[in-house]
C-alpha cells in the first residue's frame, strides 16, 4: 500500500512539474517567434509594392518605430562642426517614420526643413509590404538600409535589420609572411555615421578579450580608427622571475568605407625579423633549438639550487629569462599559424546591434589549403643569428 501511494505521489509531482514547465514555455514564447531578423531591401529603382517579410501575429495589433534614422546618412566632413558652431540645423537631418492610418506607415527624410516620403509600409494581416518612392534620388534612398524597424506587441519586441550581414572567412595568417587580410567587394549600401559603426576583434584562436597573455584590442568606433595608430594585439607572458615580457605585437589595420578591409600584420619596423621567426617557428628544426634551450634552463636551475641565495648570479637568472622568452615566442608563433581571427563590424542602435560584416570559421579544406607548409629553412644556425640569440625589442 505504501509503495502504491508513493507511486501516485511521484506521478502527481512529475505531472505538476510538467505543467509548470509547459506554462513557462508558453510564457517565454513571443508573438514574433519565426519572424526574420534581417531582410534585404528590394530594388530601389522600382516602385512596385513587394512583400518585405511574412508577419502574421494572429490578429494582434502592433506598433512600429524606426531606429537609427538620425544617423543613417553620414554627414559630410565639417557639417557637424558647422552645425555646432552656427547653432543651426544640418541640411539633412535623417529619416523619420510616421503613421498614416491603420496599418500604414511612411519613412520620410528631412531636407532643409522639408519632408519627403521615401518608403510606404503597409500590413495586410499576413505580411508587411514595402514600396519605394523612386522620384527621390538614390543617394537618399539607399541609406535607409542603415535603419532598423522595431515592432512592439504588448511585452514583446522585435528588431528587423534592413540589410543582410556580409559574411566572409575568418582571417588566417599566411605561413610564409605571418600576416593575413581580407577585402570585401563594394558594399550594397553606404554605411551610416562612423560614430555608430564599431570594429570588434572577437577572438584570435582560443583567446578572447580580457586574457592576460594574448591581449586583444577593445571595441573601437570607426571614427576612432586610424592607419597612423593601428589597433594592437599584444603577446605577453611572465618569466620565472615574475617579470612581464612583451616579445612581439601585431597591428590591425582597418578601412571601413565603401569596402571593408582588415589586415593583421607586424609593425613595419619589425616586419623582417618577425617574418623570419614566423617561418622558423613552422620548421621542425626549431624543436632542436627549443629542446636545447630547455636543457640549458634545467642545468642553470640545478646549479642555482646548489647555491645560497646571496651567491646566485644575476647573469644566470637573466639567461633563464632570455631562454624562456625565446621558447615562449616560438611556441606562440607556431600556434599562431593555426589560429583564426574572428571579427565583426556592426552598427550600434543603443537597444540593439546589427552586424554589417561577420567572419565565419574556415572549412577543413580551406584550412588545409592555407596551412601549406613553407619550404624548409636551410641551416638556421647560418645566416641570421641562431634563434636563441635573438634579442626581442618589439
Amino acid at each position: 500500500m505504501k509503495r502504491a501511494n508513493f507511486r501516485i505521489f511521484l506521478w502527481v509531482f512529475l505531472g505538476a512539474l510538467a505543467v509548470v514547465w509547459f506554462e513557462n514555455q508558453v510564457l517565454a514564447a513571443s508573438v514574433f517567434d519565426g519572424v526574420p531578423r534581417a531582410v534585404r531591401l528590394p530594388d530601389s529603382t522600382k516602385e512596385d509594392e513587394v512583400t518585405l517579410l511574412p508577419l502574421d501575429l494572429g490578429g494582434k495589433s502592433f506598433t512600429l518605430s524606426l531606429l537609427g534614422g538620425e544617423t543613417a546618412i553620414p554627414q559630410k566632413a565639417g557639417a557637424k562642426k558647422k552645425k555646432d558652431e552656427e547653432g543651426g540645423a544640418a541640411a539633412l537631418t535623417g529619416y523619420t517614420l510616421t503613421g498614416e492610418g491603420p496599418n500604414c506607415w511612411k519613412i520620410k527624410y528631412n531636407l532643409e526643413g522639408r519632408e519627403a516620403t521615401c518608403v510606404t509600409l503597409t500590413h495586410d494581416g499576413k505580411k508587411l509590404n514595402f514600396k519605394w518612392r523612386t522620384k527621390v534620388p538614390q543617394n537618399l534612398l539607399l541609406p535607409i538600409a542603415n535603419c532598423v524597424l522595431k515592432f512592439t506587441c504588448g511585452p514583446d519586441k522585435h528588431y528587423l535589420a534592413l540589410r543582410e550581414t556580409v559574411k566572409i572567412e575568418n582571417i588566417m595568417l599566411n605561413r610564409k609572411t605571418g600576416a593575413g587580410m581580407f577585402k570585401t567587394e563594394k558594399l550594397d549600401y553606404p554605411l551610416p555615421d562612423p560614430e555608430t559603426v564599431f570594429f570588434d576583434l572577437q577572438s584570435l584562436g582560443p583567446h578572447k578579450r580580457g586574457e592576460a597573455n594574448v591581449i586583444l584590442p577593445p571595441v573601437k568606433k570607426a571614427s576612432d580608427l586610424s592607419s597612423r595608430e593601428p589597433l594592437k594585439i599584444q603577446f605577453k607572458f611572465k618569466d620565472s622571475n615574475g617579470n612581464t615580457k612583451n616579445p612581439f605585437n601585431l597591428n590591425i589595420k582597418t578601412m571601413i568605407a565603401a569596402v571593408i578591409e582588415v589586415s593583421i600584420e607586424p609593425p613595419l619596423t619589425d616586419a623582417k625579423m618577425y617574418s623570419m621567426m614566423f617561418r622558423q617557428a613552422q620548421d621542425p628544426q626549431i624543436d632542436i633549438v627549443l629542446h636545447k634551450n630547455r636543457s640549458e634552463i634545467n642545468n642553470i636551475n640545478r646549479k642555482l639550487k646548489k647555491q645560497k641565495a646571496w651567491k646566485r648570479s644575476a647573469k644566470d637568472t637573466n639567461k633563464i629569462s632570455q631562454l624562456q622568452t625565446v621558447n615562449w615566442t616560438y611556441e606562440q608563433l607556431r600556434a599562431l599559424a593555426k589560429w583564426e581571427a574572428k571579427l565583426r563590424v556592426y552598427i550600434n542602435y543603443g537597444e540593439t546591434q546589427v552586424n554589417v560584416l561577420e567572419t565565419q570559421p574556415l572549412t577543413a579544406e580551406q584550412k588545409a589549403a592555407r596551412q601549406e607548409k613553407p619550404k624548409p629553412i636551410k641551416r638556421m644556425e647560418k645566416g641570421a643569428p641562431p634563434p636563441k640569440e635573438i634579442e626581442f625589442k618589439f
